[in-house]
């Protein structure tokens, strides 16, 4: 809850050759929940005053280059998903290279609040904004400015291989020629170092609780705040209509249900499926 970890349950192998159980300290892959972590650390840049969030893309990374008769990309757009670019891949080359090819792309035409469309690429650049303001890897920000503070002692903000030795075992069918049964035969599934802005976090229930129980307190992390109040309003406000009930923030889902505002989002990388909600009210 909003105070403590109440407890943390876990099910199943972590290895099928060695039949090694699931434990509380295994890692996992977060997917795209690493989107909110590149967003928070977007916003305490803003907080320090290194990033206009409505600023041009460009003005902080001079290459990146979309055609369009429209305004130019800002910080903003790529936040909320309303700058008309592509998804792009989970498994495509390394972000710079997706960035880059954009220039071979053109925009959704349409008003920015009318065109939402999810991007991997928008947050891989976002991703690469905040490396080139800071000069160190995006996996080094993360770390610092909320694993730490959160004492979110056993995550990465990265994907290396010194944390596939800490990590339950991904797995693929062993067949991509047919449809996949349940019970059909599994193999390993191949691993890749990984820290673009899209989603590279890696970690465990109870620290995934502790950063939960941040959005539960509105951006307050045990001993001080990871985001100022007028931030984490930024953070949850509900920027980009997908359905009736569901609006995009900054990196996190903004939903209605019941009449209570749920802080949500998904993830996926390799065979490896996250996901988290935080019910504010």
């Amino acid at each position: 809850d909003a105070d403590r970890l109440l407890g943390v349950w876990t099910y199943g192998f972590a290895n099928l050759d060695t039949r090694s159980p699931v434990q509380p300290d295994t890692l996992f892959l977060m997917g795209s929940i690493g989107k909110s972590f590149t967003a928070i650390a977007l916003l305490q840049e803003h907080e320090r005053g290194t990033i206009d969030l409505h600023a041009p893309v460009h003005d902080y990374l001079p290459w990146f280059e979309v055609p369009s008769d429209q305004s130019p990309i800002t910080v903003h757009d790529l936040l909320t998903h309303t700058s008309g670019i592509i998804n792009g891949s989970d498994l495509a080359p390394h972000g710079h290279y997706e960035a880059w090819a954009l220039r071979d792309s053109r925009l959704a035409t349409g008003p920015a609040a009318e065109r939402f469309h999810y991007s991997n690429v928008g947050y891989k650049t976002l991703g690469l904004l905040i490396e080139a303001v800071r000069g160190e890897p995006l996996g080094d920000t993360l770390e610092a400015g909320i694993l730490e503070p959160l004492s979110m002692t056993a995550s990465h903000g990265s994907i290396t291989t010194e944390t596939r030795l800490l990590s339950a075992v991904a797995y693929r069918p062993a067949y991509d020629d047919r449809p996949t049964l349940p019970g059909g035969a599994l193999v390993p599934a191949s691993w890749h170092e990984y820290g673009a802005g899209d989603g590279s976090v890696t970690s465990t229930p109870a620290d995934m609780a502790a950063y939960v129980r941040m959005l539960l307190n509105g951006g307050q992390g045990p001993t001080s705040r990871i985001l100022t109040e007028d931030s984490f309003r930024l953070f949850a406000s509900p920027w980009a209509e997908f359905t009736e009930t569901a609006y995009y923030g900054y990196g996190i889902n903004v939903l209605t249900a019941n009449g209570r505002t749920l802080l949500t989002h998904g993830g996926g990388h390799l065979s490896f499926v996250s996901s988290i909600m935080a019910d504010t009210d």
